[in-house]
């Protein structure tokens, strides 16, 4: 009776074999799968807003190294890198900075390799038009240049980067707006003035503010009042010479009150964009204007700034396309969605295509690199008048940073 008991007490012992897991319920199961799924969704904000610091991080890096660049260009070659070589073909001080960055097989494939233009001449040189990126170039060179980490902002992108317009149905119109090449997330800063376009022109031409940037003419070179301006070049018989025109001295407020570059804005929906047309077509359509963000940051661009350089001052004596001329305008920093809408509603009255200005995809804030090589973060808050103020060289205005 006794075996018969203890045999009884075994089958009847709880169901479950000694030394076994308790298994979970699907409700159980459920729970935990809630919990984890609540921790994720708080934890994800934190790890998203890690990596932007990290890439906000490096993109001001990236500007440092701009900057150390345009310093090291300054020590070696006797002056501030020029805006432009006397014409809007030629490159833009990105370029000229490439040996200043580690990148002198690029230096070397735009300042050695001839170019034929379609007219049949012969230019020696620096010339990084669409014929260029298309026709004289390979993929490899074309990846090459793409591929410049240090133009790039990584909050906004990283890796090849390129407008991979292969061909030019354009070529020889002074208006085309050429677009093909490397493309890049940072600007320079140029500036003209009422005053400087008056006694610049001397009543002989009204657009001398669109050319300025580029072109070594007494008048363009006297219209630009930013840190930047033509290079001093002979370009006789298409041999080429040329020498940078200023020192640091030419920023007479001081370098430590002086936008050298910024990172440029480009809409959102617009990465990667630039029509590959004439002027007169782009003036005609508000798309294509606001399409014109995002060119070749190698070409200065041709009545315009908004490939190697942008504004945040300037004076518009050419009537735009709302009927204004005549006015001193200041550009306020963008955030990242303007001109998602109708250029009215933001900057309204203004050339869109110069009224693009800097602005970053930041929250925010957008990154500038001063004379002196320091970084700042700038509200896009920032007062119209400091926004001025440390656009132009020599205005003599003391407005402090925030």
């Amino acid at each position: 009776m006794k075996n018969a008991n203890v045999k009884m007490n075994v089958k009847m012992g709880g169901g479950r074999k000694r030394g076994s897991s308790p298994a979970f319920t699907l409700v159980e199961l459920l729970v935990v799968i809630a919990i984890i799924g609540v921790l994720i969704a708080l934890l994800l904000p934190a790890i998203q807003a890690a990596r932007e610091a990290a890439r906000r991080s490096q993109c001001a890096n990236h500007l440092k190294q701009i900057g150390l660049a345009i310093h090291n260009f300054h020590d070696t070659m006797g002056g501030i890198v020029p805006s432009g070589l006397e014409d809007y073909r030629r490159t833009s001080s990105f370029g000229l900075l490439y040996p200043f960055i580690e990148q002198q097989p690029l230096y070397d494939i735009i300042s050695t390799q001839p170019h034929t233009r379609p007219d049949g001449t012969l230019w020696a040189g620096f010339v990084v038009d669409n014929v260029w990126w298309g026709q004289t170039l390979d993929d490899a060179q074309r990846r090459g240049f793409a591929s410049v980490a240090v133009y790039l902002c990584p909050s906004r992108r990283s890796g090849v980067q390129m407008n991979d317009y292969r061909t030019d149905t354009i070529s020889g119109n002074g208006d085309s707006w050429n677009a093909g090449g490397p493309i890049g997330d940072f600007a320079f800063v140029f500036c003209t003035t009422a005053d400087s376009i008056a006694a610049a022109n001397a009543a002989t031409n009204t657009q001398r503010e669109w050319f300025s940037h580029v072109q070594a003419v007494p008048q363009c070179v006297a219209a630009q009042v930013g840190p930047f301006r033509p290079a001093i070049g002979s370009f006789a018989d298409n041999r080429l010479s040329w020498s940078p025109r200023d020192t640091f001295a030419h920023c007479a407020d001081g370098l430590s009150n002086q936008f050298f570059l910024g990172e440029k804005h480009i809409p959102l929906g617009r990465l990667g964009k630039c029509p590959n047309t004439t002027a007169s077509v782009i003036l005609a359509s508000g798309e294509l204007v606001r399409d014109s963000s995002d060119c070749s940051y190698l070409q200065t661009g041709h009545r315009q700034t908004t490939n190697g350089a942008r504004s945040m001052y300037h004076y518009e004596v050419w009537t735009n396309l709302y009927g204004q001329s005549g006015v001193d305008t200041t550009y306020p920093i963008c955030r990242a969605a303007d001109y998602s809408d109708t250029a009215t509603a933001y900057n309204g009255g203004e050339l869109p295509y110069r009224a693009m200005g800097f602005g970053s995809w930041h929250p925010g804030i957008c990154h500038f690199l001063l004379g002196d090589g320091a970084i700042r973060a700038l509200n896009v808050t920032t007062a119209l008048p400091l926004l001025r103020a440390f656009s132009h060289t020599s205005d003599g205005e003391a407005v402090p940073l925030p």
